[in-house]
């Protein structure tokens, strides 16, 4: 998955089965863009934000989100 940060909009594109791109309007600081990307994730998802887990990708634009 790919993160584009200080978006307009809060949204998932999908590029295909298993990678997307997340478009979020925080700023990478302190967190703030990862906390968004698994908000955006799960609400497009339709599932809880506890069933994703960041697995890598916690200080870059590529990301690897797990769903229980």
């Amino acid at each position: 998955m790919t993160v584009k940060v200080r978006a307009h909009e809060e949204r998932v594109e999908w590029v295909d089965a298993t990678h997307a791109v997340v478009h979020v309007r925080q700023s990478p600081h302190d967190g703030l863009a990862n906390a968004a990307v698994l908000k955006t994730l799960a609400r497009t998802l339709r599932v809880g934000i506890g069933q994703l887990r960041m697995v890598r990708g916690f200080r870059g634009k590529s990301k690897v989100i797990e769903v229980d």
